[in-house]
């Protein structure tokens, strides 16, 4: 004051201005922190990562803000510590039951303050409850906080709906079409419109020498590892050069290339694949 011959008023203004730009400044770099998670939401990413991911950027855009997630499994939650800023912070069954029946009292949906200090924000899966983002602050949090924190829950659900999704279609897809083509379906789902469209594409079919014999010779057993084994290797060979298996009958299968995604070296594709099997 002295220094500059500024009043008591003067420098009280000053000194909630400069308040105000430290708390504007801390909001920006929460809204950005926001801004990178609902970026890798998008991306394709398994669950577990997206969410570690999450907390580690939380923990460098937050500041002194603790953050665990929770996730819902057999109707429990469960507060692993590799998704939390701090491990140190323990979730006791008392807290974990609260968060449970608040989270089944509201559908999921709104965040619920358990005490001054908790704020707990629903994670959604299809607007079914899967877990919880918990943020604890000793000095409580002002509407502003719950909104922002709402917007953080909102952010890691749609990266966990996006990231089952994606496991779930590898689980079937994997074994007839490659994850290219896979991806591509999910870019352009008119490629595998129904009524189809008229394209050329190159069919590759296959089936073993002796079959018939050894089918005659051997147990159910003896065949069923047999096939197992020789589909491992054969569709290995079809993905790999992007064909899409058709079916499987018996010992025979039938791969399709250019279809349902598009390829222009589709013919060569099938004679590598048909080299390699």
């Amino acid at each position: 004051e002295s220094r500059f011959g500024l009043t008591e008023g003067q420098t009280a203004v000053l000194g909630r201005a400069a308040d105000a730009l430290r708390t504007e400044r801390e909001q920006i770099g929460r809204l950005d922190t926001l801004v990178a998670i609902g970026h890798e939401s998008r991306v394709r990413l398994a669950e577990q990562d997206l969410l570690q991911r999450a907390v580690r950027r939380v923990a460098d855009g937050f500041g002194g803000d603790g953050v665990r997630v929770g996730l819902l499994g057999g109707g429990h939650l469960r507060f692993p510590d590799e998704l939390a800023t701090d491990p140190s912070w323990l979730v006791g069954a008392d807290v974990a039951q609260r968060v449970e029946a608040s989270v089944g009292e509201r559908g999921g949906m709104e965040p619920v303050t358990l005490d001054e200090a908790i704020l707990a924000c629903p994670l959604t899966v299809k607007d079914k409850p899967a877990g919880v983002l918990l943020t604890r602050r000793r000095n409580g949090f002002s509407e502003r906080d719950r909104s922002l924190f709402a917007s953080l829950a909102s952010q890691l659900s749609m990266g966990m709906e996006n990231a089952r999704l994606y496991h779930q279609l590898d689980g079937l897809f994997r074994v007839y079409m490659s994850p290219d083509v896979a991806t591509a379906l999910l870019a352009d789902p008119e490629q595998a419109a129904l009524g189809g469209a008229v394209v050329e594409v190159t069919a590759l079919f296959a089936d073993l020498r002796g079959f018939t014999g050894f089918s005659e010779r051997s147990t159910p057993e003896e065949i069923v590892v047999m096939l197992n084994q020789y589909y491992e290797h054969a569709t290995t060979a079809i993905l790999h050069e992007g064909g899409t298996v058709v079916q499987f009958v018996g010992d025979a299968l039938m791969a399709l290339f250019n279809a349902p995604a598009r390829q222009d070296d589709h013919p060569v594709r099938a004679a590598r694949a048909a080299l390699a099997m």
